[in-house]
């Protein structure tokens, strides 16, 4: 399809935008009342445990013909009684993943009323803790693998909880873990250099430490037990890591000592097995002065230029592209990327390379994919690594995985200083809706066509002020694009975490849990349509390994450049398309197919971004996030009180069973901003934004204290936690001569009425006007 731009209507909303982030940090001029979810007393109307019942055989998880099924009760897959399931699930890490026996029996019974059936077991291998004390991690100090017997023996009575409230498990294995070269006997580093961070890339080439991998799986799925346990849904054999992204970062270009002459031997096996030797390579790549030359791998620098052949031009062009991304414009023709390889010299000596990595990526997932399937059953979905880290080549490299695995983020904090200090960062403060849609939006051409597409990290993080709408988006764009799980990063560290803010941690931020049942029923139920209409982009393995040597995976503008380029597509046509990817064998047209309706009613969304809203109702539950007033096409409506911020999440669904202009009890949810609180000589207050430094395009919490040289507060804040305070109208259809609405307390217990003249029933449309303290209220229809 034609697309047609222009650059300056473009330059001056990319910096209407900028203004409008930059005025947001001036002054945080928000009203603020008290409110924290009891999560452990929750009333029926706001506990969605309904959703959830104990796991038998019959529910085990299966990945075939792109999504997750239930076995049914002939514990077959792919047969007439298999069921599709979506996955809406939640992040533990370190010590969270070893509670104790109430501490399990507490959580467990939390997610259940959060509507969630899935937690994702993250990063257990993060810390050491001596057998003696409680655990920290699952490993010891000891030698790898060396399990904590005390974490294994919590670990799998918290899986056995987990399965009779109906809850899976998403078991991670490589994620933190650094070896120790002295305590490990793996090879050490020159000049007494460190392992680096989680081992990354040494991990993913050692043979050692591959083969200690493989051990800590073989070892772990034993003792937990886990041998065709219905409750363990999938396992990730490697977090945020592959070859490809390593090399496209430049961590490949640091290797030295033992691990650069593995390295290297690596790659002239490759080498002699592709062209029977160094010397005939050469003759095809007419790069190398000396055939031992050739047997040295590249360098980034050295194969960043595949379609010019000096190092410096392409430079240049590459940070021509991001300036045309960043501002949002197409790019002009000497700035256009090729994505197909040369057929010789140096940009086939590059694309060899990449065609190493892949494989090399390859035969350590597929390794240790063996050994899990060993161990847990031949049926279990196992992953590698997600996909943004390598880009779609990791495609190529997983092509025997179960199912595809993304990560995404908005307003990750950023850290001037370096490391993560907890007392100098920054946000941009941006929204999910307005600010990054397209980064969100694009997703979707990570799906690979013939496997379930899972998120298994998302968030947006406190202190952002528009955090409640992530959740939202999350599930909207998951249903339209047909996804197949969610999973929320993170809970939290109990008892610790339970009267705090902090950072990623859902535990206590009141906007985003108060609306987390209705939406985890959504999306779980199938309550939203997919879309009708689907595109399968080709793509074939030359296009991807140019997408590689372009640096796809740290350059945006690659990927919307090709998609656009390639397929006339841009990020918004994923809100009329179900988009995935598959690998070709050479260049094919376009597939397009319609889709079965999943509900008998299809929910139309709005999502624009300008002025940054989505809107939405379908048969059972209705959705506003954003900002600004907004109309769906059956009367569901939201209208700001002037003067307000004009955002905020709202959602609507039925607690009866009937469809919402049915319904004789529906639960509204209104949320805003959260904030932790500031201590006060007298007591506390809410807890603000600051610019950062006095930059009003960055901002920060302010110190923790008056005088603090640093120049921000502490991620992680204390109760009490406050919410914004909202003045809107909502209307919605309903079927009924008298209407009652109850505001409802920190429980879901009614605690009052809301007046009548904020009530008002009009020829079957109800519009009510919330500026209550509270972000729940029952309404009762006769």
């Amino acid at each position: 399809m034609k697309k047609t731009h222009n650059y300056f209507y473009r330059l001056a909303s990319v910096l209407a935008v900028m203004m409008a982030l930059g005025n947001s940090a001036q002054a945080e001029t928000l009203n603020w009342y008290g409110f924290r979810p009891d999560p452990d007393r929750l009333a029926p109307v706001v506990d969605f445990s309904g959703l959830n019942r104990r796991i038998g055989e019959e529910d085990k998880i299966v990945a075939h013909d792109g999504h997750f099924f239930k076995v049914g009760r002939d514990r077959r897959p792919g047969t007439a009684d298999d069921q599709r399931i979506r996955i809406f699930g939640i992040n533990l890490s370190g010590p969270a993943c070893f509670p104790d026996e109430e501490q399990a029996r507490i959580l467990a019974l939390r997610f259940k009323r959060l509507g969630l059936n899935a937690v994702r077991l993250h990063q257990m291998d993060a810390a050491l803790s001596d057998e003696s004390s409680p655990p920290t991690g699952l490993l010891t100090n000891s030698a790898f693998p060396s399990f904590h017997p005390e974490a294994i023996r919590r670990l799998r009575h918290f899986i056995s909880v987990l399965r009779e409230e109906g809850i899976y498990a998403n078991l991670n294995l490589h994620v933190n873990y650094r070896f120790r070269p002295a305590v490990d006997q793996v090879n050490p580093l020159l000049d007494g250099a460190q392992m680096p961070v989680n081992s990354h890339p040494l991990h993913l080439i050692d043979p050692r430490m591959i083969a200690l991998q493989a051990e800590l799986a073989r070892q772990l799925l034993r003792q937990l037990e886990l041998k065709n346990d219905p409750a363990l849904a999938m396992v990730e054999i490697n977090n945020e890591s592959s070859l490809v992204g390593a090399w496209q970062r430049g961590e490949l270009d640091k290797l030295n000592g033992e691990y650069e002459r593995t390295w290297t031997a690596l790659w002239r096996k490759w080498i002699a097995r592709e062209y029977g030797s160094t010397e005939v390579a050469c003759q095809r790549w007419k790069t190398c002065e000396l055939p031992a030359q050739g047997a040295v791998y590249l360098k980034k620098d050295e194969a960043i230029a595949p379609e010019t052949g000096t190092g410096w031009i392409e430079r240049i062009r590459r940070l021509g592209r991001k300036l045309f991304h960043k501002l949002g414009l197409p790019l002009p023709g000497f700035l256009e990327i090729r994505y197909q390889p040369a057929a010789e010299g140096l940009g086939l000596r590059a694309a060899d390379f990449v065609r190493f990595l892949i494989e090399t990526d390859q035969q350590y997932f597929e390794n240790l994919r063996q050994v899990i399937r060993q161990e847990a059953g031949e049926q279990v979905a196992v992953t590698g690594t997600q996909r943004y880290f390598g880009g779609l080549a990791n495609q190529l490299s997983q092509r025997n995985m179960d199912y595809a695995d993304e990560h995404f983020y908005t307003d990750h904090y950023d850290f001037p200083g370096g490391g993560w200090s907890d007392q100098d960062w920054r946000i941009r403060n941006a929204s999910s809706l307005r600010d990054t849609t397209g980064a969100l939006l694009k997703r979707s051409f990570y799906r690979d066509r013939q496997k379930p597409f899972v998120v298994s990290e998302f968030n947006q993080a406190y202190p952002n002020r528009q955090s409640a709408e992530i959740v939202p988006a999350m599930v909207t764009l998951a249903s339209l694009q047909d996804w197949d799980g969610l999973f929320f990063f993170q809970y939290g560290q109990m008892p610790d975490d339970d009267t705090w803010m902090s950072a990623f941690n859902l535990n206590n931020h009141s906007s985003q849990l108060v609306s987390f049942g209705t939406l985890a029923s959504v999306f779980r139920q199938f309550q939203m349509n997919a879309l009708p209409e689907q595109q399968v982009l080709p793509v074939s393995e030359p296009e991807m390994i140019s997408l590689a040597l372009s640096g796809e995976s740290i350059d945006p503008a690659v990927m919307d450049d090709f998609v656009r380029r390639r397929f006339g597509l841009v990020a918004t046509d994923t809100l009329q398309y179900r988009i995935s990817v598959q690998t070709a064998a050479s260049s094919q047209a376009v597939l397009r197919q319609k889709a079965i309706a999943t509900s008998t009613q299809a929910a139309v969304p709005v999502w624009n971004a300008q002025p940054g809203q989505l809107i939405w109702a379908d048969r059972f539950a209705a959705v506003y996030a954003g900002f600004g007033d907004a109309n769906a096409t059956n009367g569901w409506s939201v209208q700001h009180a002037p003067g307000s911020r004009g955002f905020a999440v709202v959602s609507l669904t039925t607690r009866d069973g009937m469809p919402l202009d049915k319904s004789r009890r529906l639960l509204l949810t209104v949320a805003g901003a959260s904030t932790g609180s500031q201590k006060t000589g007298t007591g506390f207050r809410p807890k603000h934004l600051v610019p950062y430094k006095g930059d009003a395009m960055w901002q920060t919490l302010e110190p923790d204290q008056s005088g603090s040289t640093h120049p921000s507060g502490s991620r992680s804040t204390q109760g009490p936690v406050w919410m914004e305070k909202l003045d809107i109208s909502i209307g919605l259809p309903v079927s009924g001569q008298k209407v009652t609405v109850y505001q409802l307390d920190e429980r879901g217990q009614r605690s009052a009425n809301l007046q009548s003249d904020n009530v008002i029933l009009n020829n079957g449309v109800l519009t009510l006007r919330i500026r209550a303290e509270s972000p729940w209220y029952e309404i009762i229809v006769k």
